[in-house]
């Protein structure tokens, strides 16, 4: 065997093994098991009575339909610093007429509701949300939250339907 078949033979077997490692770790993330937060997450809207649909191990949503917020989703995510987030999208960025009125109108509802806050998330979508930490969380104060999000994402979208096209 010359030397350069050699060389060429240890470095396709190191290739192999750092592929083989890169696939490894790439498919161990994939396939992590859900954290304490997911599993005390589930056993909570379990018990909470709402009708949810489980998106990912850390994602789940609630239909609601309100006065003036029609067939909505209340969304529910966790992340690994056991963060918890409850939001609704109001409105798509291309449905809104971004006047200054309508910011001011934004503006006002931001400071007059309790517990959640107003914004736009990095696609520039409208949002209703509040967050928390799940070691916090038991039923009821779930039960309150998602009962919070969504009843302002209605009273938002009630006060801001003047700027927001149909979808």
């Amino acid at each position: 065997m010359t030397i350069l078949n050699y060389r060429t033979r240890c470095i396709s077997f190191l290739l192999l093994i750092i592929l083989g490692i890169g696939l490894s770790v790439r498919g161990s993330a994939q396939n992590t098991p859900p954290s304490s937060c997911d599993t005390k997450m589930v056993g909570l809207l379990t018990a909470s009575g709402h009708t949810f649909t489980t998106h990912k191990d850390n994602v789940w949503s609630i239909v609601f339909d309100r006065d003036s917020l029609k067939n909505f989703k209340v969304i529910i995510s966790t992340d690994s610093k056991d963060l918890v987030v409850i939001f609704v999208i109001v409105a798509q960025n291309a449905q809104m007429n971004h006047t200054p009125e309508f910011m001011q109108a934004l503006l006002r509802a931001n400071h007059d509701f309790d517990y959640v806050k107003v914004g736009f998330d990095n696609d520039g979508d409208l949002f209703v949300r509040t967050d928390t930490t799940c070691r916090l969380l038991d039923v009821d104060e779930l039960k309150a939250m998602i009962t919070q999000v969504a009843s302002s994402a209605n009273d938002l979208h009630k006060s801001v339907k003047g700027w927001i096209s149909p979808k």
